[in-house]
């Protein structure tokens, strides 16, 4: 059963919810950020400029994260070799 939903924002944002029946683990932590990748690599062409990538986002809803140890929340920015943030 696939639980899970892929929108877009009418500003070309995209949002991934996944709703998951099993318990958290470092292996769904990797799917979740592969997933996250692939809604930014989906984007664009390779001769496309990265200033035309929209935003993405991730809900994800989950059973059996262990209270103050695991965390789902990840900001990830493009920055230089300064540690300057790209826009």
């Amino acid at each position: 059963m696939i639980l899970d939903l892929r929108v877009k924002t009418d500003q070309n944002e995209e949002i991934d919810i996944e709703m998951q029946n099993s318990c958290f683990s470092e292996t769904l932590r990797k799917r979740f950020q592969l997933y996250g990748a692939q809604l930014l690599s989906k984007q664009l062409k390779a001769v496309d400029p990265y200033y035309k990538l929209h935003h993405v986002s991730q809900i994800i809803f989950i059973d059996g994260m262990n209270k103050g140890t695991d965390e789902l929340v990840d900001t990830y920015e493009s920055r230089n070799k300064k540690g300057i943030r790209e826009c």
